[in-house]
């Protein structure tokens, strides 16, 4: 496949499920924030992280997919409401923040590429990654996931296969977080896992982007520096390692981690409850 297909293909993927990120996160982020202008970059990621709340809570019970549609469609449709409620702030924000916005999305796109490089270069979607956790763990779970749940107290839900003794061992120290996300992206997508896993992993990871950016817009920092940051951090080398390793879990979980901190300061700095209960759900 010629690279500017797989470019435009990948990006075509990550608008897909930044979609669904946003709809089932702008709401909570219009009802704990009374600005809505550089604070719509937390909108994917506290998105990311309710949806990963539903997985550890509904995936015994219901396929990850349907956990993902159910939660698109009730947050989605509460966040309808609040983009409509809150029309007049929300165009305020956009005005004044539009601009600082669209740059830090650029960022992270263009972190979101480099880290597809391999990929690429591989000229196929693939599992390119170091073999590591990504073909014995991670691939087998979210192709079981795809189209089952999974409820390691079942009786029979634990047969003589690989891949449901692992998930049966890692539910007690990973409840439910390996492989549903990915497993529940292929399915709705039509992406087969092996193709899509690479593309979600830089996603997720390039989602450290606008998570900094709003920590370090906590801290106060100023737009010179935060730039200078981001920069920096797109050519920061432990990434593109961390991401030839595959190591999905942790991807996953820095951009929750520096989201909730970011909205944890905010919600010290302001005395307000709602960014810290906000905080609270993205980093717990």
């Amino acid at each position: 496949m010629h690279t500017l297909l797989m470019m435009v293909s990948a990006t075509a993927l990550a608008f897909e499920v930044l979609a669904i990120f946003l709809l089932v996160g702008f709401g909570l982020v219009a009802w704990a924030l009374p600005e809505l202008g550089v604070e719509l970059l937390a909108a994917p990621i506290v998105g990311l992280a309710v949806i990963a709340a539903g997985f550890q809570w509904l995936t015994p019970i219901l396929p990850p997919w349907l956990t993902v549609v159910l939660l698109t469609v009730g947050f989605g449709s509460f966040s309808l409401w609040r983009a409509w409620r809150t029309r007049a702030t929300l165009l305020l924000g956009l005005g004044r923040h539009g601009g600082e916005v669209a740059l830090v999305a650029v960022a992270a796109l263009t972190f979101y590429w480099l880290l597809l490089v391999p990929v690429f270069g591989a000229r196929v979607f693939t599992l390119v990654s170091w073999p590591s956790d990504n073909i014995f763990l991670y691939a087998p779970s979210a192709e079981f996931l795809r189209t089952h749940a999974f409820n390691p107290m079942h009786p029979f839900a634990v047969v003589d296969n690989p891949t449901t003794r692992y998930l049966a061992q890692a539910a007690v120290a990973f409840p439910n977080s390996v492989g549903p996300i990915d497993g529940a992206l292929s399915f709705l997508t039509r992406w087969e896992v092996r193709a899509l896993f690479d593309p979600l992993n830089g996603l997720l990871y390039a989602l450290v982007v606008p998570a900094s950016y709003l920590l370090l817009r906590s801290l106060g920092l100023s737009r010179a520096v935060r730039g200078a940051a981001m920069a920096l951090l797109v050519a920061n080398q432990l990434f593109f390692w961390v991401m030839g390793n595959a190591f999905q879990q942790e991807m996953m979980a820095m951009p929750l981690f520096i989201a909730a901190l970011a909205l944890t300061i905010d919600a010290v700095r302001g005395e307000r409850p709602r960014p810290a209960i906000l905080g609270g759900v993205v980093g717990g």
